[in-house]
């Protein structure tokens, strides 16, 4: 029994014999419009994007997830590139958006107060320079931030001293009671 084949049929075998015989052509035509008309491309695309937000964010979320190590690796070689302008940016940012820093922090703080107090007791024990710093700035309305490093290397040497003294004497003290 021979099948009978639709017009319509006939012509989509036609039209796709004819774009695989004359792919590089229309490659080249399409790229050629593409160049002369980039302004009405960028609009078409626009206008897709926001007709079709949900397909165009359930795309992003494939490909990021099915290439998370390569955007991992590229987003590290261009924070190392570019260090400067990363810091910059983050600091702008964190400016201009205190209250949202603040909450973050909050929040992470509240469902992470262990780990925050362990973070703390290592900042302490290891003297790092926010917690000499903050030393130095108790109970004064200043940034620790205007502390120089100087000033805080000193206080770190004198902390340092202190903690000597304090174990050389803890067991004299425990003697005598």
């Amino acid at each position: 029994m021979t099948e009978l084949i639709t017009r319509g049929e006939r012509k989509r075998v036609q039209e796709k014999a004819y774009r695989e015989a004359n792919k590089e052509r229309i490659m080249a035509v399409s790229k050629a419009w593409r160049e002369a008309n980039k302004e009405r491309l960028r609009e078409y695309k626009k206008a897709y994007r926001e007709a079709n937000k949900d397909k165009v964010k359930e795309r992003k979320k494939a490909y990021c997830d099915a290439n998370k190590e390569r955007l991992r690796e590229y987003k590290k070689a261009y924070r190392d590139a570019n260090r400067d302008k990363v810091l910059a940016t983050g600091k702008s940012w964190r400016d201009a958006n205190k209250d949202k820093v603040r909450e973050s922090a909050k929040a992470w703080y509240e469902a992470n107060t262990d780990e925050a107090k362990a973070k703390s007791l290592r900042k302490v024990a290891s003297l790092a320079n926010s917690y000499v710093a903050n030393t130095l700035i108790r109970n004064r309305r200043l940034s620790a931030a205007l502390v120089p490093q100087e000033l805080i290397e000193v206080k770190r040497l004198q902390l340092t001293l202190l903690r000597l003294i304090k174990e050389k004497t803890k067991p004299q003290l425990q003697a005598i009671t």
